[in-house]
């Protein structure tokens, strides 16, 4: 009876060792991981209209305005270009993208409600050019995508601009100006990730009648026009083999190794966070050259007060503000510790052992100083 609150201690100990041990030996379990969607906005960088009515010899270029139109009746096309391989690699999942235009006047007749297309180039080496309607060497126009006086430069396939309207996108026209224009471009955005190539698009109103017009700011204008999307990019946690996809750190492997694919060239930094959202390491100045795969890795036990949970590795531009890449994992509490939980099972085990022996000497009318002492 004198030692049965001992007892209870060595008992609630044992437990405590019993639950520890099984932890360590239970088979990993889905945990929580896996790439997380970024949202990212880039501007329009190439734009210029295309003025059917601007036919040999005048070739006029409006790659300088700073607005672009759209005509009904095919009459006039807009052309744009954006490069997106330096903000999403190749090879991202794309799960939402527009194209957003700023609606600033119309003429002829109110075109609010009227569809306007958006279809891919597939002669893509057109040259924006720096004009506002007169004729410029080496520049886009309705007849040429490059313009040149002798001979008369590259001309397009289909005047105003050779497209396919595979994964085509449409978009209405809004009820009133001074507002922005936006049309759903999943596919189209999909398609330049997948191939790795520009976005090179034309708007077009194939409708009628002939006289109804819009004017958008251009990327020369005070509202530049601008592709909003979100991605999943190809960045995951891995085993130290890179190859071998790995959502969980625990005592088994508690050092994070990151990868990701079809990254452009160029330097890059990885930022770690724990399950609070607070930093816990960096790798910075990561340089990679064309074709190469972005790595990166960290100890999980770099920093003690980490808090276990679902960690994010997150892939920024050199700017340090602009995250391109986002992949989540598991790291438990026995991968963050400098002392892993082996060490703490075995102090438990010692000290049961203690406890159950001095209490088998006390019940043999024993003390620690009828202990005999050996010179």
């Amino acid at each position: 009876m004198k030692y049965r609150w001992l007892q209870a201690i060595n008992v609630a100990l044992m437990l405590a060792l019993m639950a520890t041990l099984a932890i360590l030996l239970a088979p990993h379990h889905a945990y929580s991981g896996g790439n997380m969607s970024v949202s990212r906005t880039i501007n329009v960088a190439e734009d210029a209209y295309l003025d059917s009515s601007d036919v040999p010899p005048k070739h006029y270029n409006y790659g300088g305005s700073t607005t672009l139109t759209v005509m009904s009746n095919d009459k006039k096309h807009i052309v744009l270009r954006t490069n997106l391989q330096s903000i999403i690699p190749t090879g991202s999942n794309v799960s939402d993208g527009s194209l957003n235009l700023y609606y600033s006047n119309w003429s002829g007749s109110d075109p609010v409600g009227r569809t306007y297309y958006v279809d891919r180039l597939t002669e893509t080496d057109w040259v924006e050019g720096s004009s506002d309607g007169v004729a410029e060497d080496g520049a886009v126009d309705w007849t040429c995508r490059i313009h040149g006086d002798d001979p008369v430069g590259v001309e397009w396939t289909t005047p105003g601009g050779t497209y396919t309207s595979t994964d085509e996108a449409a978009g209405t026209v809004p009820s009133s100006t001074g507002t922005w224009m936006s049309i759903n471009v999943t596919a189209l955005m999909q398609y330049a990730i997948t191939n790795g190539v520009s976005a090179d698009w034309v708007i077009r109103d194939p409708g009628t009648p002939a006289n109804r017009s819009v004017d958008f700011d251009s990327s020369e204008g005070t509202n530049v026009p601008y592709l909003s999307v979100t991605f999943t990019a190809p960045w995951d946690s891995y085993e130290s083999d890179y190859s071998t996809i790995d959502d969980l750190y625990d005592t088994g492997g508690d050092i994070i190794y990151m990868k990701g694919t079809g990254f452009a060239a160029g330097t890059y930094i990885v930022r770690y966070y724990d399950a609070a959202g607070t930093k816990v390491g960096t790798d910075a100045n990561i340089t990679i050259g064309a074709g190469e795969d972005l790595t990166s890795h960290m100890a999980c036990n770099t920093d003690e007060g980490a808090t276990a949970g679902t960690w994010d590795a997150k892939v920024y531009l050199t700017d340090g503000t602009t995250v391109i890449a986002n992949d989540t994992f598991t790291v438990t509490s026995s991968a963050i510790p400098e002392f892993p939980t082996v060490f703490t099972a075995i102090v438990v085990v010692g000290l049961c052992f203690c406890i159950y022996y001095w209490i088998r000497r006390r019940r043999r009318g024993e003390s620690i100083h009828d202990l005999p002492i050996y010179e």
